[in-house]
């Protein structure tokens, strides 16, 4: 049973890393907004004036998503933008005139975030899950791969086998050379 423990750590740690590759980037960029946004964000009302569906089917589920676009003013200049970030799986989260606190970035009005400590420890979460995720993948890959290196290097059984493989390839050498050119 062990001598599957240094292989299974480092499909962990391959699996660990693809989730890194594909959800660290993604969450880094959401919470550099979100600090920016609560740093330099013009506070207004946002006001839901559209919910849009999504429908998600994967091999053995499916799930819908519910994706606020709202409408916010700031310096009379009023914009409206979907908050697909905060899409929820919930058909009751959001609704046609909800409103709610939201941040605008002043310089870009496309740029907007939930203004609630709630939504703001969420996009904090979803960065130290896939930083999380990081750290377990560089651990399990640096049990794994010297552990799977060593036990291949010191196994007699992979070393009978690269012996016998090095006498046929040299079988197959000396018949060669005995067949001469040609």
């Amino acid at each position: 049973m062990w001598q599957f423990v240094p292989n299974l750590s480092v499909y962990l740690g391959a699996a660990c890393l693809l989730v890194t590759l594909f959800g660290l980037g993604p969450a880094v960029r959401a919470h550099d907004q979100n600090v920016e946004l609560h740093r330099v964000g013009v506070r207004t009302t946002a006001e839901v004036v559209s919910v849009r569906k999504e429908h998600h089917h994967r091999r053995h589920s499916t799930w819908d998503e519910w994706i606020p676009t709202t409408q916010q003013t700031v310096d009379g200049q009023t914009s409206s933008t979907e908050l697909g970030r905060y899409s929820s799986r919930d058909e009751d989260a959001f609704h046609r005139g909800q409103r709610f606190a939201v941040l605008v970035d002043p310089g870009d009005r496309d740029s907007v975030v939930l203004a609630s400590d709630a939504a703001r420890e969420h996009v904090d979460g979803r960065l130290h899950l896939f930083v999380g995720i990081a750290i377990g993948s560089v651990v399990f890959l640096g049990i794994g791969i010297p552990a799977v290196v060593h036990r291949r290097r010191h196994d007699p059984r992979l070393q009978r086998r690269g012996a016998k493989a090095a006498r046929q390839a040299a079988r197959a050498r000396a018949a060669r050379e005995k067949a001469g050119p040609g």
